[in-house]
């Protein structure tokens, strides 16, 4: 009820001062929650400013949302929650979004390519732990909208994002896939589990002179889709 309440105020203010210093005690009391016995089966459902997704083997999950801005800007939040018998045991994921100048980088959880995650699909190398394909939303600026295929892997106590596991044309060497488009537009991104694909609207300018400026990118009618084949 607390955090329902914090967070109805945040998304009802216009100050971002005021927003933020409430964002600050949404974050203690939704980590108060947590730690209470058996939280990682709460759904927290009736958050809706929140994206809760549950990784498919249990593993952990991630909860994640975001702030928007006064000048259409957007700062993201959010943490790994992992599945523990006994103590509270949280990845917290600091946006650096402005501080990353490559975006094909691999990064960590402190240093984070922020998004609203709304889907999880794990991916198993021939019997080696998986590594994990979020699927996000980023908000970016008040003329452009971007998507996000992440990769996550966990190695030991660390957490990774992004991955060289992408083939095809002009994706050589990407670790991530980011789209962008404008921000009056819509953009499919999600998995077809039926045909085993992760199924994106193909994103084009609305006028040819206007290539690679991607506020003036929108879907033209057609439909990619990456499909995952002997881990890759």
């Amino acid at each position: 009820d607390s955090l329902i309440s914090i967070s109805k105020v945040i998304y009802a203010t216009q100050s971002d001062e005021t927003k933020t210093a409430l964002n600050g005690k949404f974050i203690k009391t939704l980590v108060d929650a947590l730690k209470e016995p058996n939280s990682f089966n709460y759904s927290f459902d009736s958050l809706k400013n929140v994206s809760i997704v549950k990784s498919a083997d249990q593993v952990f999950r991630i909860i994640s949302w975001y702030l928007p801005f006064e000048n259409g800007t957007y700062r993201y939040f959010g943490t790994i929650q992992m599945n523990n018998k006994g103590s509270l045991k949280l990845y917290p994921l600091i946006d650096q979004t402005e501080n990353i100048t490559d975006v094909n980088a691999i990064t960590n959880n402190q240093k984070w390519f922020g998004a609203r995650y709304y889907e999880i699909i794990p991916v198993t190398i021939s019997g080696k732990s998986p590594y994990y394909v979020l699927l996000g939303w980023k908000g970016n600026t008040s003329e452009s909208t971007k998507k996000v295929i992440e990769i996550l892997s966990f190695d030991k106590e660390i957490v990774n994002f992004g991955m060289p596991v992408f083939d095809g044309k002009e994706l050589k060497g990407k670790n991530r896939v980011i789209f962008e488009y404008n921000k009056q537009n819509a953009m499919v991104l999600k998995t077809d589990k039926n045909a085993g694909l992760i199924v994106f609207d193909h994103l084009a300018p609305f006028d040819p002179e206007m290539v690679g400026k991607f506020q003036f990118y929108g879907s033209d009618g057609n439909t990619d889709a990456f499909k995952v084949i002997g881990g890759r």
